[in-house]
Order: structure tokens, then C-alpha cells, then sequence
């Protein structure tokens, strides 16, 4: 019985980890939801993720985390 169970238990984890990457993912953001059904970002670019500071979030207010473009080809306005 206890084979039985870590056998189940492994084909299980196997199925998980090839259904877990079921989806194509492309570079970029998305506008819309549209344009994420259609999956055709309307960024092309990778864009970078900071965490700001507990200090920099007392003072100036807003989210956790600050979005970027490393490129400067996207203004801040479209992206937030």
C-alpha cells in the first residue's frame, strides 16, 4: 500500500509539472485583455520590476512595486 501511494504520488507530480507549462509565453504587456487573449503583447520589450521601500512608499505613496522600461522607448504613462 505505501509503494502504491508514492507511486501515485509521482506520476501525479509528473502530470502537474508537464500541464503547469501548457501556455506559450511571449516578451512584452499587454494594454487589454484582448490583446492578452489573443496573446500578441502590445509592448514588445521586457520591462524591469523593482520593489520600492517601505521609506520611498511612506513618502510618496503608491504600489510595492515600481515598473520600468530599461529602454526609455515606453513613457511611464502608458505603462501604469
Amino acid at each position: 500500500m505505501k509503494s502504491y501511494i508514492s507511486f501515485m504520488s509521482i506520476i501525479m507530480n509528473v502530470l502537474l509539472f508537464f500541464t503547469s507549462y501548457g501556455q506559450e509565453q511571449l516578451d512584452g504587456g499587454y494594454k487589454s485583455l484582448e490583446d492578452f487573449k489573443n496573446n500578441k503583447p502590445s509592448f514588445t520589450e521586457t520591462f524591469e520590476i523593482t520593489k520600492r521601500s517601505r521609506s520611498d512608499i511612506v513618502m510618496w505613496g503608491g504600489n510595492d512595486y515600481k515598473i520600468r522600461s530599461p529602454l526609455q522607448t515606453t513613457n511611464n504613462s502608458l505603462i501604469n
